[in-house]
């Protein structure tokens, strides 16, 4: 049950994002936020910790949460939803990501804010070798570049896009660690060997899909190659992180046609992946 306190937060996410959407109901609120209004509430209170940009309001917070859950596909689309001005959307833009970066855990293995992050989150509650993680490639479209099209080409999809590899750990499960964006004609077994594999100990696999069959029994484990009885643990683990990895390709940046700058849509997505951590906190996939 909510107390008073709660619920007068929650009115006031409900009545901000009136504004964007024009609808009072919490269920609208999510499906054009990717949070929950209690949800924002805590979002905002880990960011209002991290000593806030001068001005910096939750209608900036909200309006960032909006791009990237729709992902409208074009940027007149977004201002006219958002009732404001191209460029006083993307002065905000960077230093809310840069802000909610700061509150959240990182998840990812590049530098971000001068800080390296590593792959060892895959060791939290779980110490097996083969497999040590779940590893997923995300197709991302994308319009057709104009230099070397042909490599952004994915031939499965029959569209231009980028490549993402998501690694999950098998102790959480929760999201350890994103690389992209790589050419959509990649492929996935040659990223996870540009990636990760130098990362891995010796003898320790992942677990990834039938994609990856033609280096399973050297640093994957493809699905279905399991024995013993490491079988249904992993098999019943990889079921959440596949509820998982699907929470995360619920957010436009991941599912529409991507038509902004290439070096914002990275960052979008390693906000998102730090996103799907913190919404596991508090609606555990078990939950479902």
């Amino acid at each position: 049950m909510c107390t008073s306190v709660e619920t007068e937060n929650m009115s006031v996410w409900i009545n901000v994002a009136h504004t964007i959407i024009h609808s009072h109901c919490p269920s609208s609120f999510q499906s054009h936020f990717g949070l929950s209004p209690q949800l924002c509430q805590l979002l905002w209170t880990k960011m209002s910790a991290t000593h806030l940009p001068p001005n910096l309001s939750v209608i900036h917070l909200l309006w960032v949460l909006y791009f990237l859950k729709t992902t409208p596909s074009s940027v007149f689309v977004l201002t006219a939803h958002l009732q404001i001005d191209k460029n006083t959307f993307f002065k905000w833009l960077p230093t809310v990501l840069d802000t909610i970066s700061q509150a959240l855990p990182k998840v990812s293995k590049f530098f971000v804010l001068n800080q390296e992050i590593t792959f060892d989150e895959r060791w939290v509650n779980w110490d097996a070798l083969s497999p040590s993680h779940v590893v997923d490639v995300t197709f991302i479209p994308i319009t057709q570049p104009y230099l070397c099209s042909w490599e952004y080409w994915n031939s499965e999809y029959h569209k231009f896009g980028f490549k993402y590899q998501i690694t999950c750990s098998l102790g959480g499960p929760k999201i350890c660690s994103v690389h992209g964006p790589f050419k959509g004609s990649a492929a996935d077994v040659s990223i996870y060997r540009q990636t990760i594999v130098p990362m891995l100990k010796v003898g320790e696999k992942g677990l990834g899909d039938s994609g990856y069959r033609h280096e399973s029994n050297d640093h994957v484990i493809a699905a279905g190659s399991l024995d013993g009885i490491m079988v249904s643990k992993a098999y019943r683990v990889r079921q959440n992180i596949e509820r998982l990895i699907e929470r995360m390709k619920n957010w436009g940046c991941l599912t529409v046609t991507w038509k902004y700058s290439w070096r914002l849509h990275k960052r979008c997505i390693e906000v998102i992946a730090q996103l799907a951590n913190f919404i596991l906190e508090f609606q555990p996939l078990d939950s479902q």
